[in-house]
């Protein structure tokens, strides 16, 4: 093969890589990337493989795709929340409060030590303890009023 043929293929591979890497960086999903850009999954492991830059550059663009992906489902988070959608709410007090995750953390406990009890009467436990939350996330927000600037910004 002479040079100029072997130039332009290699011109190619690389306008392929980095059409194929641009569009990781977008979802982080492999399998959807070649789809989109018409390179099988075998090429692309391939190139990964005999291609240390290249590997490092699929690194970064499946995180970047990632935090891309987390960012669209933590907007979706939020706007349950500002919404008043209380699994979202419970969640993100759970998992983002010392006050409600010490108060989750002792719940799971307790739940490991009780004993069967009857349906009916687990329907009324729950219902009793999400109205507690309901009014800890009351009083809290009471407590803590710039939480809803950070939840809901003006």
């Amino acid at each position: 093969m002479d040079e100029q043929a072997q130039k332009t293929i290699d011109e190619r591979v690389a306008k392929d890589k980095e059409s194929l890497l641009e569009e990781i960086r977008q979802n982080s999903i492999i399998e959807l990337a070649c789809k989109k850009t018409g390179i099988g999954r075998t090429t692309f492991y391939r190139w990964r493989k005999e291609d240390f830059n290249f590997a490092v550059k699929v690194s970064e663009a499946i995180e970047q795709g990632r935090s891309v992906i987390t960012d669209m489902v933590l907007s979706q988070f939020i706007k349950k929340i500002q919404e008043g959608y209380f699994p979202a709410l419970k969640s993100w007090m759970d998992h983002h409060d010392d006050y409600f995750i010490s108060k989750s953390t002792d719940a799971y406990q307790k739940q490991d030590e009780t004993p069967e009890l009857p349906k009916e009467l687990i329907e009324e436990i729950d219902n009793l303890s999400r109205m507690n939350f309901e009014n800890d996330c009351k009083r809290y927000i009471t407590d803590h009023p710039e939480i809803l600037k950070e939840i809901a910004p003006q």
